[in-house]
């Protein structure tokens, strides 16, 4: 088979000759149209597609079965796949692209005509994360009819966890968001002693867990103090996002967190009195966070900025924050501009 999934010669993996040829070229046509449509597209499609097709060459006595599906998959190359992203749109509007040509001269302004240091151009993103992060697919004997996992009961918890990085591949503390007191919204100081806290995670809590306009607010002023000239703050949801820290950065994350949890899995044997299997707890996720973000390597981060067109190239050579300012507390001095949709949110509480 060719890169075009085509069968030159014509003959199957068992020698033998495909009986309709020109069937299966269309059907794949077809395929690869849904593809390009980013439709998802199961074997019971390509039964549907091949049935149309035969009926429109008036081919008769083709049932386009079971086993006709498996021996096209297997000519053509194509696995049954766990989907690894869900998009919400087919293309830009034309709104889309106003909004990302206007975010992208803010950014040359922003960035190359101010010049600012490589550490005062951040990018931060919060991503919703499960606290039961489990795999979807495990390794089980072929032919078996059930494989079975044990994992803690009730729906995953969702929780909220900020990234913030900078050009030159500096991260801050991740921020994690817990639920709160119903009345407060904040942890009670009880469970906060009990703690652990590593230096590269941060801990908040708001009534629902989620971030909110108004933390969001509080969230700045907790982690930049003043704005002053020479910084560069690029938000949530700015056009960049979807080439950005997106993909560049939480992927990795939230793989190493899956990871994390799958390796506290093999080491759970805590049950509760009912037999159920103890869910990890604020610390097991601390811990999560924690290990997660530390890999996350400095190349990754400025590679990142560069995919999202934000740096000409990587800073390899001003990888330390010792390189970068005199004091980290210049860093209270670099939140000059910011710019996202989040901001119109502002009013909303």
């Amino acid at each position: 088979m060719d890169r075009s999934g085509k069968l030159p010669d014509k003959i199957n993996n068992s020698g033998r000759r495909i009986q309709h040829p020109e069937l299966e070229d269309e059907v794949y046509k077809r395929y690869e149209d849904r593809q390009k449509a980013s439709k998802p597209t199961r074997e019971f499609d390509l039964q549907r597609m091949a049935i149309a097709v035969a009926a429109e060459r008036g081919v008769t006595g083709f049932k386009a079965s079971k086993g006709w599906v498996g021996d096209f998959r297997q000519r053509r190359g194509l696995v049954l796949r766990v989907t690894t992203k869900i998009g919400r749109k087919f293309a830009q509007t034309e709104g889309d692209k106003i909004q990302e040509e206007f975010f992208l001269h803010r950014i040359f302004k922003a960035v190359f005509i101010n010049n600012p240091h490589p550490y005062l151009i951040m990018n931060m993103d919060q991503t919703s994360v499960r606290l039961q992060n489990t795999y979807k697919k495990t390794l089980s004997p072929k032919g078996a009819k059930e494989v079975r996992v044990v994992q803690p009961p009730g729906d995953p918890e969702c929780l909220t966890v900020c990234l913030t990085i900078s050009a030159n591949g500096w991260k801050f503390p991740a921020s994690v968001v817990f639920k709160g007191n119903k009345k407060t919204g904040k942890q009670s100081p009880r469970i906060l002693n009990k703690l652990e806290i590593p230096e590269n995670v941060r801990i908040f809590s708001t009534h629902s867990g989620w971030w909110n306009s108004a933390f969001d607010r509080f969230w700045i002023k907790e982690t930049f103090d003043e704005r002053h000239d020479g910084g560069t703050l690029i938000r949530d949801r700015a056009p960049a996002h979807g080439s950005f820290e997106n993909v560049g950065v939480n992927f990795p994350f939230k793989s190493y967190l899956r990871k994390s949890y799958h390796l506290w899995r093999d080491n759970c044997t805590a049950v509760t009195k009912s037999g159920y299997l103890k869910k990890p707890s604020r610390q097991d996720f601390i811990k999560f966070v924690s290990e997660a973000w530390e890999k996350i390597k400095v190349s990754t981060i400025e590679n990142s900025f560069v995919g999202a067109r934000i740096m000409p190239e990587p800073l390899y050579m001003l990888a330390s924050q010792e390189e970068i300012l005199d004091s980290p507390d210049d860093l209270e001095r670099s939140f000059e501009c910011s710019f996202s949709s989040v901001e119109d949110s502002f009013s909303e509480e």
